[in-house]
């Protein structure tokens, strides 16, 4: 926010966890809000709006990484467009994979049952059977697009105050595709923005093989449906959700046994020792090398299963990438820490998708107390507590 005239509010949706205490002492010029129950995405969005004073506003999720000039390049993009709506961008999880929700296409019935029953994942760049997650769009240009994520959405005022927010009848899910839709149907052009990626962890606030997430999920759907969809084509789309509900709670039935087996067997315990026993890369200068070990030690983490990466060849992600594999399969690391003070946060995004997916990334700044990563989209992230 530098270079940016604005204010940042994050509005907490009662944490049990005291984060809201930690934070406001960390970032005293942030305003907090804390809510005492969770009143789910939309309407905890509609209640930072309404403190908000700057005629661009920007949504975003808390389990996200942007680059120093993300903002700026954003805000450039938003305004040399005609008649623009909501700005989304390219959004990458913890290891550097593209998450196709950054461009989406509306939820008409024929889009839901080739994603629904598995075409869309059998043909991942039709223009036909991926048409939900727009497979032949180019993920590296820019586009109008339909549907945008949640994580991030930028709009100026004026189009918010127009389609007024979030659907709060929405819980959690189904309230972008909801709010894109609206302000399409007001007159405007969504667009997805690639030029400045961002990393958007997920799997932080709900497990995707849950109960609770199905029924969160398909709920935001029908809601949907029974929104926007009339007649036949409602009748039809909510057989297929309903369809697509019992197909998902089967499978995730099968995935809970298959799990339970696996610790009944004690095989989660065996893969635990084993990552104990993984070296660390890290990619930092001497001096933050140094502090990062110590800090690491109180962890559990011996010096001599610590290497240190020079990132002399930072602005090569390529390069760099090559340079990391060689140190990986020199020394057998299997865990690779990027100091963010050390290397930027454009450079990590640069740098992620072109890593090794056998190493496991984790990162790291200055006075966080924890070195913290997520390696996969449907699970929460790990953490090693520094302090």
């Amino acid at each position: 926010m530098k270079n940016i005239s604005g204010e940042i509010i994050v509005v907490d949706n009662a944490s049990a966890d005291d984060s809201v205490t930690w934070l406001r002492a960390k970032f005293p010029a942030v305003k907090f809000i804390a809510n005492t129950e969770n009143v789910g995405f939309g309407k905890a969005c509609n209640t930072g709006y309404r403190v908000a004073t700057g005629q661009i506003i920007l949504l975003i999720n808390p389990d996200t990484l942007v680059a120093e000039d993300c903002f700026e390049k954003c805000i450039g993009f938003l305004f040399a467009q005609k008649n623009p709506g909501i700005i989304g961008v390219k959004m990458l999880d913890g290891s550097g994979n593209f998450l196709k929700e950054s461009k989406r296409a509306f939820p008409t019935p024929a889009a839901s049952f080739y994603k629904l029953f598995g075409l869309a994942n059998l043909f991942p760049k039709s223009k036909i059977f991926s048409k939900y997650y727009l497979g032949h769009v180019n993920d590296n240009n820019n586009h109008k697009v339909e549907v945008l994520a949640g994580a991030f959405m930028m709009m100026k005022r004026e189009v918010y105050d127009l389609v007024q927010g979030f659907d709060e009848d929405f819980f959690m899910y189904g309230e972008d595709i909801d709010i894109s839709y609206r302000v399409q149907q007001a007159g405007f052009v969504n667009y997805y923005f690639a030029e400045s990626p961002i990393i958007h962890f997920k799997g932080e606030s709900t497990q995707k093989k849950s109960t609770a997430y199905l029924k969160q999920f398909y709920g935001a759907m029908l809601l949907f449906v029974k929104k926007h969809y009339k007649g036949v084509g409602a009748g039809l789309f909510n057989l297929l959700l309903y369809a697509g509900i019992a197909i998902r709670m089967l499978l995730s039935m099968i995935g809970r046994l298959i799990y339970d087996l696996g610790s009944l067997f004690n095989i989660s315990a065996v893969l635990q020792n084993e990552k104990r026993k993984n070296h660390i890369g890290i990619v930092a200068d001497p001096y933050r090398f140094d502090k990062l070990v110590k800090q690491l030690n109180f962890a559990g983490i011996k010096p001599g299963d610590i290497v240190r990466i020079d990132g002399g060849e930072i602005n090569n992600p390529h390069a760099m990438s090559t340079k990391i594999s060689a140190s990986e399969k020199e020394y057998g690391f299997k865990t690779l820490i990027l100091c963010c003070e050390y290397i930027t946060y454009r450079q990590v995004i640069s740098l992620l998708p072109v890593l090794s997916k056998k190493v496991e990334i984790k990162m790291y700044a200055d006075g966080c107390g924890a070195v913290a990563g997520s390696t996969a989209k449907d699970k929460q992230g790990e953490i090693i507590v520094l302090q």
